[in-house]
């Protein structure tokens, strides 16, 4: 609970608001929380928060072997474009098969699919009996239906269809929407539910509800390249007419969000097939990368030349970077700058300088035409040092405040020996 009130009180600050004007209003918490089958689909969680006004949909990173193989299906999806018909519109964007998949599979084919290959190794299993054999077959057609009953659930409260998880989550989204009129919809995930929350920000950006107000906000960490050129154009022509912005938060040494990649062989494909150029996966949204020494907030068009240099150029330094960490067997560190632990650290050390940049302020900059490098912030290595010092002793202080106030209640020897004992106040 102190930790809850320090949270809010800093956030009034922030706010500029008086903490007890806030205290009578919060309502901060989980309404949703899909991990039924957490070894099987992706993961996510929807909050309230009525201090921000915000509803915000969260997906988990990579953690499970099935996670893990969706990463690497890397292999390029072509979809219908949702504004196909502008111009310099294609009709067709091209995604991640895995991270789309995972997202907009129809459930109940998927849940068949999961319950047929579930009855196959349980067929195969030689170490089973007959009557152990058929229970887990009862047990898992039982499953399957418990899954069709939830989504017929779901489709009378709603009153849509569900098809895919993206249908649920949305329609969970909408309904906490309605409920609090004026919030607006917040995406969010790491790494591999960085790549989903992209996914879903764009179709939730084209969304006709009038309960979900534009523009929706994505805010990825980490994330990996989820679509093709053709899918950065109708993003931005998306960011343009005011249905979604997007900021990607990274380390400058984490090589996941360099991939899917062709690497240097993209200056290969450019030569040879000049014309296939765009079907290379390309980022969206404004990139937030925080380095060891500041950070640097830039935004890059469509041009696909460009990006083809300027990727391939950022490859060859990843590769360079790779050797070094395997040759000085420092592997490891490939994980750690991966992690969401030291986005944070970098977060916090920057954070005053961070407060400096509006997300709408940076929009407004780009629609006037600024491209490339928005803001470079250096910070010296005394300054570096002198914020972590500070940082040292503002925790040891939250510390200590926080042992202090909620220290346990003492009692007297008549309170102790008495049957119930009189209110401590």
């Amino acid at each position: 609970w102190m930790k809850e009130k320090k949270r809010l009180e800093e956030i009034a600050v922030r706010m500029g608001r008086n903490y007890a004007s806030l205290e009578d209003e919060a309502q901060v918490g989980v309404y949703h929380f899909g991990d039924e089958e957490s070894d099987r689909e992706l993961v996510y969680a929807i909050f309230l928060d009525s201090i921000r006004k915000r509803v915000t949909v969260v997906f988990r990173g990579t953690t499970t072997a099935l996670d893990l193989k969706q990463d690497l299906r890397a292999i390029p999806k072509a979809i219908e474009n949702p504004i196909k018909g502008m111009k310099g519109i294609s009709a067709n964007v091209r995604v991640h098969l895995g991270f789309y998949e995972y997202l907009f599979a129809n459930e109940r084919k998927k849940q068949e699919q999961i319950t047929e290959d579930s009855i196959r190794k349980v067929d195969q299993d030689k170490t089973l009996s007959e009557v152990e054999r058929n229970q887990l077959r009862e047990r898992l057609l039982q499953q399957k239906t418990q899954v069709k009953r939830h989504l017929e659930d779901w489709e009378t409260e709603f009153g849509e269809s569900i098809e895919s998880k993206y249908d649920l989550i949305m329609n969970q989204a909408i309904a906490i929407l309605k409920e609090n009129p004026g919030f607006k919809l917040y995406i969010t995930g790491h790494s591999l539910g960085g790549a989903l929350a992209t996914l879903f920000s764009a179709n939730a950006a084209l969304h006709e509800s009038p309960y979900v107000q534009k523009p929706v906000t994505c805010i990825s960490f980490s994330s990996p390249k989820v679509g093709n050129i053709s899918f950065k154009k109708t993003f931005e022509r998306m960011e343009e007419d005011g249905l979604i912005r997007k900021v990607r938060v990274l380390n400058g040494l984490d090589l996941i969000p360099k991939t899917p990649s062709l690497g240097v062989f993209r200056v290969l494909l450019y030569v040879l097939c000049p014309w296939n150029v765009n079907n290379e996966f390309s980022h969206v949204g404004i990139e937030l990368k925080l380095k060891g020494t500041g950070f640097i907030i830039s935004y890059d068009r469509h041009d696909a030349r460009w990006l083809l240099l300027a990727d391939t150029w950022r490859t060859i330094k990843g590769f360079i970077y790779l050797f070094h960490l395997i040759f000085f067997l420092r592997i490891t560190k490939l994980l750690y700058y991966h992690t969401c632990s030291e986005i944070l650290v970098r977060l916090r050390n920057y954070y005053e300088e961070l407060q400096k940049h509006n997300i709408d302020d940076l929009y407004g900059r780009i629609k006037k035409g600024e491209t490339g490098i928005l803001s470079r912030i250096t910070i010296s290595k005394s300054d570096r040092s002198q914020k972590g010092k500070n940082k040292d002793a503002e925790i040891k202080r939250r510390k200590a405040n926080f042992i202090r106030n909620s220290a346990l209640p003492t009692f007297t020897a008549e309170q102790r020996n008495s049957s119930v004992p009189e209110k401590i106040e």
